[in-house]
């Protein structure tokens, strides 16, 4: 019985061959077909790969722009606060004239003093700027705030007493010369 089993006839062998056969097919199908599958999505992931590094790299560039951008509505207020900056720059140059003028009209030096006054006029912003930018201390420009604030309050206070010296009294009689 036992080698009854071992038996097998043609078309059992020819059967199982093609069963083989087939079978070897179909698994060498099945690999090519991976292949096939997996090259086309290599070459799928490779153009995803490059889309996204060029997508990374715009990010990055608008991300820089963002940084370096001003925010909404800052080139108004910049060019209102640089125009309020030009104005008070030339009401202190003026200033600077006329007192630089009042100073010299003492000395009698003629239109030379208005030279001179222009030059003060220009010269002496500049020079208190680049003053502050060396000394560029906090406690300095606290320390100087300060003066300022000290003189001009003697100041004022001492053209009210010099004001009120030479203004007429109500009590004393206006006499006329």
């Amino acid at each position: 019985m036992h080698q009854e089993a071992q038996v097998q006839t043609p078309g059992e062998e020819f059967g199982r061959k093609a069963i083989e056969e087939a079978l070897a097919k179909a698994a060498a199908y099945c690999g090519h077909e991976t292949e096939r599958i997996a090259l086309e999505a290599e070459s799928r992931v490779a153009a995803l790969g490059a889309e996204l590094a060029r997508l990374r790299d715009e990010e990055h560039g608008l991300q820089a722009r963002l940084e370096r951008a001003l925010p909404a509505g800052a080139a108004k207020d910049r060019r209102r606060k640089a125009l309020y900056y030009w104005i008070v720059t030339l009401a202190l140059t003026v200033a600077g004239f006329f007192f630089s003028l009042l100073a010299f009209a003492p000395y009698r030096l003629g239109w030379k003093s208005y030279l001179y006054c222009a030059g003060i006029a220009l010269v002496a912003p500049f020079c208190v700027e680049k003053f502050l930018e060396t000394w560029s201390s906090p406690k300095l420009m606290k320390a100087l705030a300060t003066a300022a604030c000290v003189v001009l309050s003697r100041v004022s206070s001492s053209c009210h007493s010099f004001v009120a010296t030479f203004s007429p009294s109500k009590s004393a009689p206006y006499l006329p010369s």
